[in-house]
């Protein structure tokens, strides 16, 4: 296998009546990819296949003339075509599962050439809840426009650097945008002079400026200057009276401001979301970033398979009353999952709170409690790739597929 991650491409199209699903089944035979219905095989060749997608054949599969699985050891492919024949038109629906995304690619332009502009993108169920979701979801919020916003780009790109991300964040609760010395930094922020060299050396993060500051009651002016030259040419044609105390006697100071930008970026966790939308967009068919619903802000919604999943993502505590209204969010959008995503830890109280609603299987809640991104990022996939593999599973397990002779098929897990 050329990676241990499961990927999954999913399409449908609409067939003349008379199509017959041996159709493609003998084009796909005749590609490079030689790829062979598991009927066709003998049973222990199925179990080698299957074993490569962490699957144990336990059941004997009967032909279905409406649905075939293929497969091709050599590309780590599976291949899942399933023509309907209940809704209004005839639909072909396929589903390519691997571990390569190479093959996955190469086996998607084959099937595009085949179907030509007919193919369309996910399942037709998927299509159906894209447009339910897309009526529901017209309104972006305000966070959402600087999710997008061009000049914000690089700084979301530069504070992916927990350490820098946290550092910065420390002097946004503290200062905000205001001038801070130099020596702030290092005596109320505890910053050692190799990170202060780091935050201090890149204006697109804390700008170097200059203002006048009272030599006798240190009373600063709230006017900056990007140079020292601006000040003293503006006072040579002018004099300086402390509006305070006012004494005549002035210094130049050198001082340092969270850029505007990255202030905001920070204090609003847009951050986390910015991190959480791109990780769903590696791996989901379709989502919705920052909108508003029913007055409510809604920090993400995308599909996993067929489901629909909402994402809260929190910079700060997730109390009780969040989780309440998180609920009433995923009950108006029917969202079957709920990812939250927090920098703390989440209260005993909450998660207490949460088991319970778990219980109850309506939907199910998901948590990840961290402020390591590397940490969000796998729990994250983790969520995703267990679909996927539910996703494969249920091709040989559900109820609609017929089986002879054998037990169950069951997934292996992998610690």
């Amino acid at each position: 296998m050329t990676s241990n991650a499961l990927l999954v491409s999913r399409h449908h199209c609409l067939v003349p009546e008379k199509f017959k699903i041996r159709q493609i089944v003998e084009s796909l035979k005749k590609s490079k990819f030689k790829l062979i219905p598991l009927l066709e095989v003998t049973e222990e060749s199925i179990k080698k296949v299957l074993n490569q997608f962490s699957i144990i054949l336990a059941r004997n599969i009967i032909q279905d003339k409406n649905h075939e699985i293929l497969y091709t050891q050599e590309f780590n492919l599976l291949m899942d075509l399933k023509l309907n024949e209940d809704f209004p038109n005839y639909i072909l629906e396929m589903k390519i599962f691997s571990n390569s995304q190479e093959s996955l690619n190469s086996i998607q332009s084959i099937v595009k050439q085949k179907f030509s502009k007919r193919l369309i993108d996910g399942t037709y169920q998927q299509k159906n809840e894209i447009e339910r979701l897309n009526n529901l979801l017209k309104i972006v919020s305000p966070n959402g426009k600087l999710l997008y916003d061009e000049e914000l780009l690089p700084l979301y790109q530069l504070i992916n650097d927990d350490k820098l991300r946290l550092r910065l964040k420390k002097i946004s609760s503290t200062f905000g945008v205001a001038p801070i010395h130099i020596g702030y930094l290092k005596s109320r922020l505890k910053l050692s002079k190799e990170e202060i060299i780091k935050l201090t050396s890149d204006n697109n993060l804390i700008a170097k400026k200059f203002h006048i500051e009272c030599q006798s009651c240190q009373f600063p002016s709230e006017f900056m200057f990007e140079t020292k030259e601006k000040i003293e040419g503006m006072l040579k044609n002018s004099s300086y009276s402390c509006p305070i105390c006012k004494n005549k006697k002035y210094k130049i100071d050198e001082v340092f401001c969270l850029n505007e930008k990255i202030e905001k970026v920070i204090s609003q966790g847009l951050w986390l979301e910015k991190f959480v939308d791109r990780l769903i967009k590696e791996r989901s068919t379709a989502n919705w970033p920052n909108r508003v619903f029913e007055g409510n802000e809604i920090d993400n919604v995308f599909l996993s398979n067929n489901d629909t999943v909402i994402v809260e993502c929190k910079d700060t505590s997730f109390g009780i009353y969040d989780l309440h209204t998180l609920m009433i969010k995923a009950e108006d959008l029917n969202a079957k999952y709920i990812i939250i995503v927090t920098t703390n830890k989440i209260h005993e109280n909450v998660k207490k709170q949460i088991e319970k609603f778990n219980e109850k299987r309506e939907r199910q809640i998901i948590t990840i409690e961290n402020n390591n991104s590397n940490v969000i990022k796998t729990q994250f996939n983790n969520f995703i790739q267990n679909q996927f593999n539910k996703e494969l599973n249920d091709l040989f397990i559900k109820e609609d597929y017929r089986y002879r002779r054998f037990g169950r098929l069951r997934l292996k897990r992998r610690m």
